[in-house]
């Protein structure tokens, strides 16, 4: 049995560098898309900014060795605030300014053997590092529902939509930036972080680990999966759950409520799912806390805004 699996894996192997090789003839290039800077609202979308009176001042110096540094203690650093140029007390000396001034590590698209293309640094990054934003088309979710289910009738099975907050996605489908091509994986070197930039959220993706040059850049999706059917996750790590949006193995759950991603099947009967909690802390459809509405079937721990179930009503359950 041994020896069967190892030459399963051996002509595995062969059979995706083959395959890679006839992607490489065939299609050169990734799939186009507009390349853009910042993120661009659509429709009745805001984009916020606050006054500069409003935004956090800090206490560092620009004497200090590394003023607002990764390893400097910059309150606003700790609490995701970026510094504003014109706010700050270290001035131009400043180094949590890497939002506003796009410092990006380098980084390449590439073809992966059997998860389409990639992305992977030119150098060697510190873990804690920023790498880049995730940038794209921030929508409602009126027309989030609208893209999805043009995605279904035309057969599309690549989404780049990730929550901003219960208002707002991002769609780096059609309009965005390199991390768009960041693939998922259950052991990521990778992971996104909320940043409040300006008076509004943007999102970041910063290295979990040190990161040698030519590693392919992961974050995982925390996938949000709706609808009946599961998508194989071929990240092939050690801990590896099998499917994405199912938990990887032995690792406790994220504590960063803000990178679900949203799949395929948008409206249909969510996938039964093992009840471990007699009640949640956050909202199961937009991930935030506050006043919530649980639901009325017996032994079931999700919570929601009355506002996320978009009634006409106020639901039968408790209120917490």
């Amino acid at each position: 049995l041994e020896e069967a699996a190892a030459r399963f894996r051996e002509l595995q192997a062969e059979k995706e560098l083959r395959q890679l090789q006839e992607d490489k003839k065939n299609d050169r290039k990734p799939p186009p898309y507009k390349h853009i800077k910042v993120n661009r609202p659509i429709g009745k979308v805001q984009i916020f900014t606050a006054d500069l009176s409003e935004i956090p001042r800090c206490n560092c110096k620009a004497t200090d060795e590394s003023p607002c540094g990764m390893d400097s203690e910059c309150i606003n650093r700790m609490l995701l605030y970026e510094c504003h140029p014109q706010v700050c007390p270290a001035g131009e000396k400043c180094l949590n300014q890497a939002f506003t001034k796009r410092q990006y590590s380098q980084v390449e698209i590439f073809r992966t053997l059997s998860r389409g293309w990639g992305l992977c640094c030119v150098h060697d990054i510190k873990k804690g590092q920023f790498v880049t934003e995730y940038v794209g088309e921030v929508i409602g979710e009126e027309e989030c529902r609208s893209r999805i289910r043009h995605a279904q009738e035309n057969d599309i099975c690549n989404f780049y939509m990730l929550t901003l907050d219960k208002d707002r996605i991002i769609d780096a489908g059609p309009k965005g930036n390199e991390a768009r091509f960041m693939n998922h994986s259950c052991q990521p070197n990778c992971e996104t972080q909320k940043w409040t930039v300006s008076g509004d959220t943007r999102v970041g993706l910063f290295a979990l680990v040190d990161i040698t040059a030519g590693t392919e850049l992961t974050f995982n999706y925390n996938l949000e999966c709706l609808g009946n059917g599961k998508t194989v996750c071929k990240c092939g790590s050690p801990n590896c759950s099998g499917f994405l949006g199912v938990r990887p193995k032995n690792n406790p759950p994220s504590e960063d409520k803000g990178r679900k991603l949203r799949r395929r099947g948008y409206g249909r009967k969510k996938k039964k799912v093992v009840l471990t909690k007699e009640r949640e802390d956050e909202c199961f459809s937009c991930g935030d806390g506050g006043q919530m509405v649980s639901c009325k079937k017996p032994g079931c721990p999700k919570v929601y805004h009355a506002d996320c179930l978009n009634l006409t009503k106020r639901p039968a359950g408790q209120s917490l």
